[in-house]
């Protein structure tokens, strides 16, 4: 997310406050605000990975979904060669792109992300909000094996409840967390990434 170019790395855990990561129904799904910056979640030094890479999970995407391609990802370069994550992205469309947060040495996924930017005339915002919508679902889909066609609606109209004011806000699926933020300036990011679970072992997680 473009928050994590502008904020000092030592300063995103200060007073943060995660959510507890108790397994939920898909009806239960529903976006809480929380405390702090949406990075701390994945960057804390224990935070899971998904147990795939961009390519595989892009190939896997792409053949799901022939509708909504997914182009490949570019390593973001970074001069900080200490982090232990990389970063990448692709363009979707003019207004809308994905990135995503891999481990520096597995390049497995902890975060996967897709950005609507603002600045788009009415009709066209119309448009993006539709094609942001259709490839919400399909990561969904993609991550959440539970979920299909025929029920992602009923899911999501949960997980997205909120009136889009500025925040950051989160749900959590089993072993799944959504995250949505809402920013004047870079527009609506929205996030799927892994949590671990006490007493679960997920065949998607590590």
């Amino acid at each position: 997310m473009n928050a994590v170019k502008k904020t000092v790395l030592t300063a995103l855990t200060a007073g943060c406050t995660l959510l507890p990561a108790i397994p939920a129904a898909a009806g239960d799904a529903v976006l809480i605000p929380i405390p702090c910056a949406p990075e701390t979640l994945w960057l804390q030094a224990d935070a899971p990975a998904f147990g795939i890479t961009i390519p595989v999970m892009r190939e896997q995407f792409n053949r799901n979904n022939p509708s909504l391609p997914l182009r490949e990802y570019k390593v973001v370069a970074s001069n900080d060669i200490t982090a232990s994550y990389l970063r990448a992205a692709t363009r979707i469309s003019p207004y809308i792109y994905s990135s995503a947060v891999l481990e520096r040495d597995s390049e497995k996924i902890k975060s996967l992300q897709l950005t609507l930017l603002p600045g788009a005339d009415s009709t066209a915002e119309k448009t993006n909000r539709a094609l942001m919508l259709a490839y919400i679902k399909a990561l969904i889909i993609q991550f959440e094996p539970t979920l299909n066609q025929s029920n992602i609606d009923a899911a999501l109209s949960r997980a997205l409840a909120t009136d889009f004011k500025t925040g950051t806000y989160a749900s959590q699926f089993g072993a799944l967390r959504y995250l949505l933020v809402v920013d004047e300036i870079n527009g609506v990011t929205f996030a799927i990434e892994p949590i671990k679970l006490s007493l679960s072992n997920s065949d998607t997680t590590q």
